[in-house]
């Protein structure tokens, strides 16, 4: 059971941004950037990149301050929802950018997928 959870931490807090930072510059450097294909995956891609930084910022913050997000804080669960929802609709919105021939369509799905692990961690760490 503690390697599931050892891979799973370690796609979610270091796979994850880091392939998210690839698909950016993966994007950048396209010469479809700009196509009607490439809309939904670039749309799922931008969601699930808000989401991880919304993510890594409040583990960061909470690890920081030990007393700035209790076990039981109202508003920590509240932004575990948030973030569990926000990533899950990055994946639906992926998932269909998914059937188009872009460059990003794998990449984005995996970092949505990616997000919904990291909210995950989160959550269960808490």
């Amino acid at each position: 059971m503690l390697q599931v959870f050892t891979a799973l931490f370690v796609y979610g807090y270091i796979v994850t941004p880091a392939l998210a930072v690839y698909s950016w510059v993966r994007w950048s450097r396209s010469q479809r950037r700009h196509s009607r294909r490439v809309r939904l995956s670039l749309t799922g891609l931008s969601v699930a990149s808000g989401s991880l930084v919304l993510g890594v910022a409040a583990v960061s913050f909470s690890s920081m301050r030990r007393h700035a997000f209790l076990y039981l804080a109202p508003g920590l669960h509240a932004l575990y929802i948030v973030g569990l929802v926000t990533s899950a609709l990055a994946v639906l919105i992926a998932l269909a950018g998914a059937f188009q021939d872009n460059p990003i369509r794998l990449k984005a799905l995996l970092v949505a997928l990616g997000a919904v692990d990291l909210w995950f961690l989160a959550g269960s760490g808490q």
